[in-house]
């Protein structure tokens, strides 16, 4: 949980929100599952630090999807079926991060 603590910035509080908020993440690899995760994340939505962490704090169930088999496809989806632009898809996932959960 430290490498997660850190990678986020997250104070004592706000991981234990995210731990909270998805128990699971206590037996994830952060190397093998949270940071390749987070990283296609950030990097697919042009997130800054600040916002994947807000993200991450707004909604810890994205820590358990897989990017490739999960997130990747449901982002496209809504990309194309909304006819989001790059900049109009991340302000979306901003404003409503649950919709990575649909």
């Amino acid at each position: 949980l430290s490498k997660l603590q850190r990678r986020l910035q997250l104070c004592d509080e706000e991981l234990a929100r995210v731990v909270v908020g998805q128990p699971a993440v206590l037996s994830y690899s952060f190397e093998a599952k949270i940071e390749p995760a987070l990283a296609k994340l950030q990097a697919r939505l042009e997130l800054s630090a600040s916002s994947l962490r807000r993200l991450v704090l707004l909604y810890p169930a994205v820590l358990g999807y897989s990017y490739d088999a999960n997130l990747a496809p449901k982002l496209q989806y809504l990309q194309e079926a909304l006819e989001l632009s790059p900049n109009e898809l991340r302000a979306k996932v901003l404003m409503m991060p649950a919709l990575l959960g649909y």
